[in-house]
């Protein structure tokens, strides 16, 4: 493109380096136009067209592909509205320079020929434009040229299934109308793949009209088409569709009527609702039928390792009984060894004021003591396995036993060499414990330590501070540590650790002993496994144990004895055999009466009511033989006396007289008496009366204490006792969810004292006050767990347990029976 200027006559090339000159370099120039505002335009063949600003000389371009449509331009003019029209070899195109929106006519519009000739135009003086084209010229007047606004509705044609038409159900079926009647249709699952026809009625240009759909459900987005008028889908999944259609008739403006058409394909049966709820029912029973399986297979397992670890069990305890029956040999042999050969010796000498006898019977004392000490820890460890072993709780000054105990291995230290203290904060500590079980945890412990120690051993007596509720007593030694996994192990019966060092071999039985005391002391004994730099065992006790006997009797034993003296005993006064009391005034008969019946227990022989009363309050007494007819108070009287007294009222009263009427029978029974026996009689007779009601009433003691759902009534011997059990047992119910309700509040709720509480449940029950509570709380769950409203470990919590654990090892050490064990046996 060339400028050429008139006045100096010289011709120049237009470069500029501005705009989009560098795209038309090589491009060939069909027109040039200068439009109302001066600006050159131009058209090119291939790169559409530009007009040039004189003033700036710089080039703007309408690029094909981004700007426009079409690529080859072959002439333009401008109308009077300022519109620019420019024809094409595919059609004729207005624009609008102002805001660049351009508008195509082709023949569908009314065009002879799409094709226009370059350069072939012309525009007269009112405006019109002529045009040459392929086919012939075309004039119109831009004015005249109206834009189609009018979108009509969109109306659905036709809808092929498989390219086959789809027509009304000749059922009459709703859904199954034709698309001309119909916006809703029910398809199969194999009816998925259909097209739709759809028009839009315009008459003036058809194939100019521009459709846009979506198929809801499966198309994303519109899709837009021109000219054709039917649609596709292939394969659609069973579900619920709704396809859109609207239409355009220049492609800006769109109808605001949309066709709307519901489509449902409903899935096959083997895909349907009922068909998935079969599959859930078919899974979910070939799932339980698996987890049946699995839990029988893993079952069998577990019964297979439990015979193992059984027969593992079995095996352990008998090379464990093994082991110990050859160390109680060798502690038996080794004793006896050293008892018999300082005998031989002393013996063979003759001699026994020489100093070798004397190192002899030192020898033969040091042994005998020791296998007398290797017996009773047999015994006491068989009493603990059999549940014997009865403890006494006495007030004692616990670090008064404590500083003793230790002072008793003192010596024993210093032979070995070894380092022995103790530690306490305080000097003095009240608490109410079994002196003797104390003694043998603490003697075991410490003579463990010293055995094998390498050079030190501590003492340490810790009592806390006044909130925590224990005590401990801690022994610590610095010899080989004990692995942490042994730390159970050690306490189990016969079990010993190997420790290499000659000579010091035991039973295997002092620690099972020790932890059985500590927990019948309510504490417990442990191996610290948290210290790290020597073995540290702890008995833990509880700081409020309750006393079962009270300080001022245990003080007063020796006041006692002397009174106990004004009463006639017959049989063994140390022994601890049970006493019965014998009133009779008749001196000579009394004494008969005592001799004959003194065999199996201890009779007190007293001579009128008065005596009787005495001796019942000072003496244990488990039955009474009474004559009737007394100076004094007669025996109707002192039996009713005795049944009416709380303390008493459990005692049986057997009544002796010579009166054979009716009515002085009667009221011998009415006095509440147990048995009665008319004189004459044979001391056989009266002995065999006195064991049957002592072995009946241990008989029902026993059921009432091994029966989980036995009433108490059964061991309440009159009404005053039933009454006093009813009391007891309705406040213990009351508090049953405390785990450590105290003896004394119970006391306080019973209105009576401590030591009261103590003597009547022992008469009635055998048991202490601490053990009768325990007692009824296991009951109490025997009871729950027989009406089946509640879970174990739920009782275990309502009954005041602190643990199910605790509860189920406590109810098993009961009744025989664990809980479980016990809900199969009811059912």
């Amino acid at each position: 493109m060339y400028k050429y200027d008139r006045s100096s006559g010289i011709c120049k090339k237009i470069i500029s380096e501005k705009g989009d000159y560098d795209g038309l370099m090589y491009e060939h120039i069909t027109s040039i136009f200068e439009d109302n505002n001066h600006k050159i335009w131009f058209t090119t063949e291939g790169n559409g067209f530009s007009y040039i600003n004189m003033e700036t000389e710089e080039i703007t371009r309408y690029i094909p592909g981004r700007d426009i449509d079409f690529a080859i331009y072959c002439a333009m003019f401008q109308d009077g509205s300022g519109n620019i029209w420019i024809t094409s070899t595919r059609g004729l195109l207005r624009l609008d320079p102002s805001t660049n929106k351009y508008i195509t006519y082709t023949k569908d519009d009314g065009l002879l020929d799409n094709m226009f000739s370059y350069n072939s135009a012309y525009q007269d003086k009112h405006g019109k434009m002529y045009f040459g084209t392929v086919s012939g010229l075309i004039s119109f007047y831009p004015s005249e040229i109206k834009e189609n606004t009018y979108n009509p509705p969109v109306y659905f044609t036709g809808f092929q299934i498989n390219n086959k038409e789809y027509l009304e159900n000749s059922t009459g079926s709703a859904d199954f109308k034709s698309v001309l009647m119909t916006n809703r249709i029910s398809l199969r699952y194999n009816q998925s793949s259909f097209s739709i026809d759809f028009v839009s009625p315009t008459f003036s240009s058809p194939n100019l009209t521009k459709y846009k759909y979506r198929m809801e459900g499966s198309d994303p987005d519109w899709v837009l088409i021109s000219g054709n008028r039917k649609v596709y889908y292939t394969n659609l999944s069973p579900g619920k569709y709704r396809f859109r259609v609207i239409s355009s008739a220049n492609g800006d403006t769109w109808s605001s009527d949309e066709a709307l058409l519901d489509i449902k394909i409903s899935p096959p049966f083997w895909l349907s609702f009922p068909a998935y709820a079969l599959y859930i029912i078919i899974s979910a029973f070939a799932g339980y039928r698996m987890i049946i399986f699995y839990l029988k297979k893993k079952n069998l397992e577990n019964q297979r390792k439990i015979e193992f670890l059984e027969a593992s069990k079995e095996k352990e305890i008998l090379n464990a009984k093994i082991k110990f029956f050859t160390n109680i040999t060798h502690e038996v042999r080794t004793p006896l060894t050293l008892i018999k050969g300082p005998l031989d010796r002393i013996l063979k000498s003759g001699s026994v004021n020489s100093k070798n006898t004397e190192d002899n019977l030192s020898i033969i004392s040091r042994n005998t003591n020791r296998l007398l000490n290797l017996t009773n820890q047999l015994l006491d460890f068989r009493k603990t396995e059999k549940e014997m072993y009865k403890l006494s709780f006495i007030k004692t000054d616990l670090f008064e036993l404590v500083s003793s105990t230790f002072n008793l291995f003192l010596s024993y230290s210093e032979e070995k060499r070894i380092s022995f203290q103790l530690h306490s904060e305080v000097n003095h500590y009240n608490l109410a414990v079994d002196r003797e079980a104390i003694t043998k945890i603490l003697s075991n412990l410490i003579s463990n330590a010293l055995k094998f120690a390498e050079s030190k051993v501590d003492l340490f007596f810790e009592t806390g501070t006044d909130q925590e509720k224990l005590l401990r007593i801690r022994v610590n030694s610095d010899g080989k540590l004990i692995p942490k996994e042994l730390g159970e192990k050690i306490f189990e019966p016969f079990y010993q650790i190997d420790f290499e060092k000659p000579g010091e071999k035991g039973t295997g039985l002092g620690l099972s002993l020790a932890r059985s005391l500590a927990e019948l002391h309510n504490g417990r004994l442990f191996l610290d496994v948290n210290a790290k730099q020597c073995n540290s065992f702890v008995l833990e006790l509880n700081k409020y144990q309750e006393e079962s006997i009270s300080r001022n009797s245990y003080e007063s034993d020796e006041l006692n004895l002397v009174e106990h003296n004004e009463f006639e005993i017959f049989g063994s006064p140390e022994s601890t055999s049970p006493k019965i009391l014998l009133v009779e005034d008749e001196v000579e008969m009394g004494e008969f009466i005592a001799k004959e019946i003194s065999g199996d227990h201890n009779v007190i022989l007293t001579h009128n009511g008065d005596e009787a009363l005495k001796a019942l309050k000072k003496h244990n007494i488990i039955l009474v033989v009474s004559d009737v007819i007394m100076p004094g108070i007669n025996g109707y009287e002192l039996c009713r006396q005795i049944k009416s007294n709380i303390e008493s009222s459990h005692i049986p009263v057997i009544l002796l007289t010579a009166t054979t009427n009716l009515n002085a029978r009667i009221e011998g029974l009415d006095s509440g008496a147990d048995a009665y026996i008319e004189k004459p009689f044979t001391t056989e007779l009266l002995i065999a009366q006195i064991n049957n009601l002592i072995k009946n009433r241990s008989i029902d003691r026993q059921k009432f204490l091994n029966s989980p759902l036995a009433h108490f009534k059964s061991v309440a011997i009159n009404k005053t006792d039933e009454e006093f059990l009813r009391k007891l047992n309705s406040i213990l119910v009351d508090n049953i969810s405390e785990m450590d309700i105290s003896v004394e509040k119970i006391a306080y709720l019973m209105g009576t004292s401590v030591s009261t509480l103590y003597r009547k449940v022992k008469a009635l029950t055998d048991l202490n006050s601490v053990e009768y509570i325990r007692l009824v709380k296991l009951k109490k769950a025997a009871e729950l767990l027989s009406e089946g409203s509640y879970r174990i470990n739920e009782i275990a919590y309502i009954v005041g347990f602190s643990s199910q654990s605790y509860f189920a090892t406590s109810f098993q050490k009961q009744f025989g029976i664990s809980p479980s064990q016990f809900i199969k046996n009811l059912k």
